[in-house]
């Protein structure tokens, strides 16, 4: 098995989102805003011994409620937006359930 990259580990994190946020569309800003918070803390968990392996299922546990949690915080707006995927990421890294990692994946 090839070793994983901040880019393998996102698209993996994507789906896991999208598994959570189920039909409700995110814009393009909230993807975005995403993509940038977690390369960052990805690329610093892998960078400080982070073990893909080991933390995999946890992350993507994780990266399912952030989907469900943005989907809820929408409510009927047409769409999760950047304000509400920013909240979500922040109760999500709030959240004492996260483990993930011990929170190297998810930065505050």
């Amino acid at each position: 098995m090839a070793k994983p990259t901040v880019d393998s580990i996102l698209a993996e994190c994507a789906i896991a989102i999208g598994r959570g946020i189920g039909s409700k569309p995110a814009t393009a800003a909230a993807v975005e805003s995403w993509r940038v918070r977690y390369h960052e803390s990805i690329a610093s968990a892998l960078l400080n011994g982070a073990k893909w392996s080991r933390d995999r299922k946890g992350v993507l546990l994780m990266s399912v409620k952030l989907g469900r949690t943005a989907r809820e915080l929408a409510g009927a707006e047409p769409a999760i937006t950047v304000g509400v995927a920013n909240k979500a990421a922040k109760i999500i890294a709030n959240d004492p359930t996260c483990t993930a990692g011990s929170g190297r994946y998810c930065p505050a």
